[in-house]
């Protein structure tokens, strides 16, 4: 778990939400500690239910919290009167995933609506919405009305409505989720850039973990309200710790599937005595020599590559390969010590014809 820093720009320690019910009471949020650096795109992803959506809703202020505390902007949020909070609100812009534009408005007219009891001159709210529009590329579009647009489009007239006081933090509530995966692609390159280009800190809530491997810099996953692991988005995907974050990871990369034939005895992954099926990981950003083809030379190996797969995470290379490996007991051990010098986690998760439990601390290697 993450500790506070001056850099946080979202600072939460112990924060229980819970909600009367004829049933009795409900928790969602139960002793929730996070912290969220100035500047980075910080995922929060768990299942359906999982209290995602509540936490957001505390951080902007529209749920109270029961206990702990929430500092945004270095305000405790808790303690804010209401024209406090309001004016918290401005500098916390909101994207949902439903876009929730007005129909019956122009998208100029959209992205004006939070200027209309602002400081600036009628000139002034036009000159704003047109650089907007530019910002999210829609400029073609000022007069167009909702319908008139894509999906991707409307959620493009959402961002910029969202952006236009100036905040400094930018929540994104599954704002994807009704997306096609071409049109979430275009969507989250958006989003990096306004990161880049304004400076701004996004939170992105999602149960989609491509979407954090697509932009995120820093993760959280959060379990029947319970934060389980947090950590910068290399570390989250390359070296999982809780049980939900390790099927999340294994599910965006395929590997999940090539376990599932394992445990049900396919004959692609069989292997014979004398044979190795072995999990290998990236653990280290500075990975990047062909280890394999270094190890099957010197020492005197043949591997067969059954599975691959290479992602760009936080702007460095993540690989998982599942290989078999034919050799001499003594030389497969000596290449398994020698990816664990290089910053390859190596897993044995087969040999000799039985297989074995793939997360055995016993066969792996770091």
């Amino acid at each position: 778990m993450s500790k506070t820093t001056t850099d946080d720009i979202i600072d939460i320690n112990h924060l229980r939400k819970a909600y009367a019910t004829p049933n009795g009471e409900y928790v969602a949020l139960r002793d929730v500690t996070v912290h969220v650096r100035q500047g980075s795109i910080f995922g929060v992803i768990g299942l359906s239910g999982a209290g995602k959506s509540t936490l957001v809703r505390c951080i902007n202020g529209l749920e109270r919290i029961s206990s702990g505390s929430l500092r945004v902007l270095g305000e405790s949020v808790p303690d804010l009167s209401a024209r406090q909070l309001r004016e918290l609100r401005r500098s916390v812009g909101m994207v949902f995933q439903q876009y929730n534009l007005m129909p019956s408005r122009t998208v100029s007219d959209n992205i004006a609506l939070p200027l209309r009891h602002g400081r600036l001159s009628r000139s002034e709210r036009k000159e704003k919405v047109h650089g907007l529009l530019d910002l999210v590329e829609l400029g073609e579009h000022a007069k167009s009305y909702p319908s008139q647009l894509s999906g991707g489009q409307q959620q493009r007239v959402a961002i910029a409505r969202a952006l236009a006081n100036d905040p400094k933090i930018l929540l994104l509530d599954e704002a994807t989720s009704a997306l096609d995966p071409d049109t979430t692609r275009t969507i989250l390159r958006l989003v990096r850039r306004l990161n880049e280009t304004l400076g701004i800190t996004i939170i992105v809530v999602t149960h989609q973990m491509d979407v954090v491997k697509e932009i995120c810099t820093d993760v959280a996953v959060i379990d029947h309200g319970t934060i389980v692991e947090q950590n910068d988005a290399f570390s989250v995907f390359s070296d999982p710790k809780a049980p939900l974050t390790h099927r999340f990871v294994d599910n965006s990369t395929g590997l999940e599937h090539i376990l599932q034939l394992l445990r049900e005895g396919s004959p692609l992954l069989a292997t014979k005595p004398g044979e190795r099926l072995v999990h290998m990981q990236y653990v280290d950003k500075t990975v990047s020599e062909g280890l394999v083809s270094i190890i099957t030379r010197r020492f005197g190996l043949s591997i067969n590559i059954l599975f691959a797969s290479v992602d760009i995470v936080d702007g460095y290379p993540l690989g998982s390969i599942i290989a078999r490996y034919s050799g001499t007991p003594a030389s497969i051990n000596e290449a398994l010590d020698f990816l664990g010098d290089k910053g390859i986690r190596t897993t044995v998760i087969a040999q000799d014809g039985h297989t074995l439990d793939g997360y055995d601390e016993k066969t792996e290697r770091k």
